[in-house]
């Protein structure tokens, strides 16, 4: 697993546990998402077509990984900016 995926993975994990945690895993889906990442949320429009109860959209769920994995490649490139 790539660094990546470990944090994109982290993410998800602490959301399920902390903001979400209070949803059953089948009903968390659109708290986890918002949670991970708000931008990415409103991108794959999850915000305007939020998913069911259960429902599971692998299209929507591989472009939510994508943006989230755009955005901590750039929050990686800030922080490297910024060590010098």
């Amino acid at each position: 697993m790539s660094s990546l995926e470990k944090t994109y993975n982290t993410r998800v994990l602490q959301c399920e546990t902390s903001q979400c945690g209070h949803y059953i895993l089948e009903e968390s889906m659109n708290c986890v998402t918002h949670c991970v990442s708000p931008d990415c949320h409103r991108q794959v429009g999850y915000d305007v077509n939020p998913l069911e109860d259960g429902e599971v959209d692998e299209v929507r769920a591989s472009q939510f990984a994508i943006c989230v994995t755009h955005e901590i490649l750039k929050e990686r490139a800030r922080a490297r900016e910024r060590r010098g």
